[in-house]
């Protein structure tokens, strides 16, 4: 429901009911008191969820200045509970690792929750070791932690450093021009 809510203009929403309602349903998730225990554990993404609610939110608040204050309170609780659900994520027995799959999963723009994290500037997401050794893994490459040091292809720093640089077709501007 919350990704087809991507394209919603709250602010030409006739009815205030609804986004009452709309608000009173993502207050509700927020409620339950143990994280194994809540409702957005149930989705399959609830890292994607909390984030496409806050960027709700914050549209409605936005659009409609009486709800700015509620919006912000109940997005201080999304990230709160995210954050308590990034830090109960185990390990899967398969070796999978469940935070990269959350992670770079997209929602109907293509945009990973990664991305929405990032963009919407949801610190309290990215504040667990577990998020940092992704970041790790993928600016530096997966390999990073077996390299010995002497394979020069494992990180995509490396291969940015390394690259040769394309020439683009336009004027060529010498240095004293740039001064």
């Amino acid at each position: 429901m919350l990704n087809l809510l991507i394209f919603a203009e709250f602010g030409k929403w006739k009815s205030k009911k609804d986004i009452i309602a709309f608000i009173e349903y993502i207050e509700e998730i927020i409620q339950q008191e143990l994280p194994e225990m809540n409702r957005i554990t149930l989705s399959y993404n609830p890292i994607l969820t909390i984030c496409l609610a806050c960027q709700h939110l914050t549209a409605i608040g936005d659009a409609i200045s009486f709800f700015k204050h509620q919006a912000n309170t109940i997005i201080d609780d999304l990230l709160q509970l995210g954050q308590n659900i990034i830090s109960n994520i185990e390990v899967d027995d398969d070796g999978e690792d469940i935070v990269k799959i959350l992670f770079m999963d997209v929602d109907f723009m293509d945009r990973t929750v990664l991305h929405l994290i990032t963009h919407n500037e949801y610190v309290p997401l990215l504040t667990d070791e577990k998020i940092s050794v992704l970041l790790d893994q993928l600016w530096q490459g997966a390999d990073t932690y077996y390299c010995d040091g002497k394979v020069t292809d494992y990180s995509k720093l490396t291969m940015m450093a390394t690259t040769p640089l394309k020439n683009l077709e336009g004027k060529t501007i010498t240095m004293g021009e740039v001064f």
